[in-house]
């Protein structure tokens, strides 16, 4: 019998890129918050009722962006991500709405996600709300939270 010397490696350690404080009204509605991030292409499953919200009030966010060198699970992501100092947490839908709203702009080839908030399909998979861009657009989508995250992956992340 011949034996495994392969050996799980400790999940790559997170790296803060950038730092935005952002405007979030969690009052208002997935869709008005959509129609203001002015998206080329978006899911038609990320709605209200899909991602239902009893956050209230609007209040400034200091959000952190947050990647990896190397592919990492979503488990070993959120698990960093709150070990880090300050511990972060993964944004919700709307913080991620909110960011997408102030940040028109933001360069080709991102791809940010926001892992606090999920959605199941009739099938039971679940998914996450990202946003991402290109030379053709901007995009809201969802993503299967079950795959990993590559390196050129942000997650968007708040203080605990």
């Amino acid at each position: 019998m011949v034996k495994s010397t392969f050996q799980q490696s400790e999940p790559p350690l997170p790296n803060i890129s950038s730092t935005h404080i952002i405007r979030v009204d969690y009052g208002r509605s997935v869709e008005e918050m959509i129609n203001e991030g002015n998206y080329n292409y978006l899911s038609e499953s990320i709605t209200s009722d899909n991602f239902p919200s009893n956050e209230e009030g609007v209040i400034e966010v200091l959000t952190y962006l947050v990647s990896f060198v190397s592919y990492i699970n979503t488990q070993n992501s959120i698990a960093r991500m709150s070990s880090m100092n300050p511990p972060l947490r993964p944004a919700t839908l709307k913080e991620l709405l909110a960011f997408g709203i102030s940040k028109p702009d933001l360069p080709q080839n991102y791809k940010i996600t926001a892992l606090w908030s999920n959605w199941r399909d009739l099938y039971g998979y679940m998914y996450v709300p990202c946003i991402s861009g290109d030379e053709w657009g901007r995009y809201l989508f969802l993503n299967w939270w079950r795959y990993g995250w590559y390196q050129n992956w942000q997650f968007l992340s708040v203080s605990m």
